[in-house]
């Protein structure tokens, strides 16, 4: 469950960590499943680290959407940021 809560929680922050945090809490979560130990921790695990991939990817998808428009550059201009 600490894997998927900190997939969630490292989204915006550190690249790639909530893909690799959301796999490790989906695929433990599943061990313990199968273990039939602790079942509500580990159903926990499985909704938050898929619940990090999923947003992960979306805000990825999104992002790229933001540069293949041009809309990036203009959102920059918009708002007097600099852009390298």
């Amino acid at each position: 469950m600490v894997c998927g809560i900190l997939s969630i929680v490292t989204i915006c922050c550190v690249p790639y960590a909530p893909v690799i945090l959301g796999i490790v809490a989906v695929v433990l979560g599943i061990v313990q499943i199968v273990k039939n130990e602790k079942k509500g921790m580990a159903i926990a695990g499985i909704v938050c680290g898929a619940l990090g991939l999923i947003a992960y990817i979306a805000l990825f998808a999104f992002g790229t959407y933001l540069l293949s428009s041009g809309m990036y550059d203009d959102l920059m201009k918009q708002y007097n940021i600099p852009t390298a």
